[in-house]
């Protein structure tokens, strides 16, 4: 398919869920590079800090639940699609967990501004040019650079987990970023294994 023709597939699908899919895929795309913005509060403001990391988790689950939409527009292998809708699934149930915690907690901040206009802008310039990249794609080819997407987002948001799991003071908290770190290694795991099992050995192509 050519980059027009990805375009038009773009184009069919429905206003609100190509915004998720555009968003979801900024994330993706974007994780693979980009450091986690510098903390705009002195760092010894310790409960500012914890904010910051609750507001980036959340919008990374936010994105990663709407990951599943590609299968909505592309057919891939069974474990790909399981693992792809696994991941939208925790990411679902975590931004749920995230929204009833803040509800209770006032040191859960889950809207602060962090992103400046300029990566704001370069994130976007980013999933412009990997949305019709990956619709243009099938087969193999297509599974491989989804999993690499998804690897680079995992990674990203995993080592978020455990820098929270060092920062957050309070026990409950605490326990629950273990649990994120524990759920998002397992699943950046599953993603290197599949990469290494079926997407780069000699016959993959």
């Amino acid at each position: 398919m050519t980059s027009s023709g990805a375009s038009r597939l773009i184009g069919l699908i429905r206003p609100k869920r190509r915004r998720f899919l555009m968003s979801a895929l900024a994330m993706l795309a974007a994780g693979c590079a980009s450091e986690p913005p510098r903390p705009t509060a002195a760092v010894s403001d310790g409960h500012q800090l914890v904010s910051e990391g609750y507001t980036l988790m959340y919008d990374a689950a936010s994105k990663l639940k709407f990951g599943d939409e590609l299968l909505l527009v592309k057919i891939e292998a069974d474990p790909v699609d399981e693992f792809i809708s696994d991941i939208s699934t925790y990411a679902g149930d975590l931004q749920g967990q995230f929204e009833e915690l803040a509800e209770r907690d006032p040191v859960v901040k889950l809207d602060l501004e962090l992103l400046p206009a300029m990566e704001v802008m370069t994130r976007d310039s980013v999933t412009g040019e990997r949305v019709p990249d990956l619709l243009s794609r099938s087969g193999k080819d297509f599974e491989r650079l989804l999993l690499l997407t998804q690897s680079g987002a995992l990674n990203q948001s995993r080592h978020l987990a455990r820098v929270m799991v060092d920062t957050e003071t309070d026990p409950e908290r605490k326990a629950l970023w273990q649990e994120i770190q524990a759920r998002l290694d397992d699943l950046y795991d599953r993603t290197v294994s599949l990469l290494e099992q079926d997407y780069f050995c000699n016959d993959a192509a």
